[in-house]
């Protein structure tokens, strides 16, 4: 065994040790308890370039702002306008979910089992008297969570059982559904948008994934199963419109003749058919614009 025989006033080896640890002890510490810095509010380069210029972008996305939780937010898009067109090319069915260069900027999409009728052998739900639900709204993505804005009023998160989310040829972040053609896709934050709900009426409101209602401020779930723009209407289509206008103005006018002779021959008016018949949905929405781009506005009845 050995001792320290130093000289007098000398710190042994060991102990000069001890006593320079524990000097470090500190700022040992505070570099291993200091949080984490938040990711800064401003843009977030991700080396993606903008399809037309060729320039480095300096966000994932056009419009796109990213915030202190490191998730994107985007609310308002140009419209874009495209013709609507028969034999557009249908994108390749194996279209990745997310674009991964923008991936880290969204929270996942939920995912619930909806408990209701199931497809038959066809693939099809039968819904007795109810269809699909169809609203007119926009999406938004915000702090990640992409939403379901309807008009006049209420937000839902947005469920897509088959989806593809990138940024198109102009750098603008948008949604695409199945058949992936420019009139099935959507950007975010573009208004004006169509929206078809899968399966019942019933089961388009689904309630919201306890992580996700809390995250996302929203506590339900929208079961959409294709979105999409409105396109201007083909020549073929304008004619189509027009002509169903004529007919139904030529069959009511029929009807409420059949109701008046009906009501002067000494009938009450409820024993008489009908004086009017249902307006067609579709031409109250029609699903095309004018050549100017514009919502075909009603017609006089």
């Amino acid at each position: 065994m050995s001792f320290w025989r130093g000289k007098p006033g000398q710190i042994a080896p060991v102990a000069l040790l001890l006593l320079i640890a524990f000097a470090a002890l500190p700022f040992i510490l505070y570099f291993i308890s200091r949080p984490t810095e938040a990711p800064s509010a401003e843009p977030v380069v991700v080396g993606a370039r903008d399809h037309n210029r060729g320039q480095e972008q300096t966000s994932p996305s056009i419009g796109m702002t990213v915030g202190d939780s490191g998730f994107g937010t985007v609310t308002e898009a140009p419209l874009k306008l495209v013709e609507m067109d028969q034999n557009a090319v249908k994108g390749p069915p194996n279209l990745p979910a997310i674009e991964p260069a923008i991936a880290r900027f969204l929270r996942p999409m939920p995912e619930i089992e909806t408990g209701g009728p199931k497809p038959g052998p066809d693939g099809t739900i039968m819904c007795t008297l109810e269809g699909p639900a169809v609203w007119r709204g926009h999406l938004e993505l915000r702090d990640g969570c992409l939403l379901l804005a309807e008009e006049g009023g209420g937000e839902s998160l947005l469920m897509l059982p088959t989806y593809a989310v990138s940024r198109d040829a102009e750098g603008y972040l948008s949604v695409a559904s199945p058949p992936f053609t420019p009139e099935n896709t959507l950007r975010v934050g573009e208004r004006e948008g169509r929206f078809t709900g899968k399966g019942c009426s019933q089961l388009s409101y689904l309630p919201a994934p306890p992580a996700l209602a809390k995250t996302c401020s929203v506590d339900r779930v929208v079961n959409v199963a294709r979105l999409g723009r409105t396109p201007i209407c083909s020549n073929a289509e304008l004619q189509r419109i027009e002509r169903a206008r004529r007919e139904y103005r030529e069959t009511s006018a029929r009807i409420r003749a059949e109701h008046d002779r009906c009501v002067a021959g000494g009938k009450r008016a409820d024993q008489c058919p009908p004086p009017m018949i249902p307006y067609p949905v579709e031409l109250d929405a029609p699903a095309c614009r004018n050549p100017d781009g514009k919502r075909i506005s009603l017609p006089t009845r």
